[in-house]
C-alpha cells in the first residue's frame, strides 16, 4: 500500500499484491482519496478491505509492506493487532506488516547526503561535459556518460 498525488495532485492510495505462485505483482485498487484523510483508522479500513477483495479469489495475505510514514506505521500497528480478518474467509491470522526496506536505506541515503560533496561531484562532472578536449579525453579513456546527480526523492 502506497499513497501520494496523481499527475493533478490529487491524493491516491494503491495497493498491489505480490503472487509468490505466479512470481507477479498485481494492481488490487487505486483508491481516489482527496474526500479523506489518511490517518490510520481510514488507511486500516483500506488495507482490510483489500485483503478481503483478495480473499474472494482465493489468495491467502501473508504481509503487509508500506512506506515509513507516521500514519502508515500506525496503520500497520493496528492491522498486526487484528485477531481475524475478513467477512469472506475468517481464517486469516498473524500478518506480518513491515515498513518498505528500500524506503528506509533512502531515507537514509538523504539523511547521510552531504550537499557540499555533490556540489564537488557537479561541479567535476560540468568540467567534463562542458570542456570538449576534455570530454573527447575521458571518452577515449573508456568512461561512460555522466550523469548529474539529482535532488529527486525516491518516493
Amino acid at each position: 500500500m502506497d499513497g501520494w498525488g496523481n499527475i493533478h495532485n490529487e491524493p491516491v492510495v494503491c495497493i498491489s499484491v505480490y503472487d509468490i505462485i505466479e512470481k507477479s505483482v498485481f494492481l488490487v485498487e487505486t483508491i481516489d482519496t482527496q474526500d479523506n484523510s489518511h490517518n490510520s483508522e481510514y488507511l486500516l479500513n483500506l488495507a482490510v478491505e483489500a485483503i478481503n477483495n483478495c480473499q474472494k479469489y482465493d489468495k491467502i495475505v501473508r504481509s503487509f509492506v508500506t512506506d515509513n510514514a507516521a500514519n502508515m506505521a500506525k496503520m500497520r500497528e493496528e492491522l498486526a493487532q487484528i485477531d481475524e480478518i475478513g467477512a469472506v474467509n475468517n481464517n486469516i491470522r498473524d500478518i506480518i506488516t513491515y515498513g518498505c526496506s528500500a524506503h528506509i536505506l533512502n531515507l537514509l541515503a538523504h539523511d547521510l547526503e552531504v550537499n557540499s560533496i555533490k556540489s564537488n561531484i557537479k561541479q567535476v562532472i560540468k568540467y567534463f561535459r562542458n570542456s570538449h578536449k576534455v570530454g573527447a579525453k575521458y571518452k577515449q579513456a573508456g568512461g561512460k556518460t555522466l550523469i548529474l546527480p539529482s535532488d529527486e526523492h525516491f518516493f
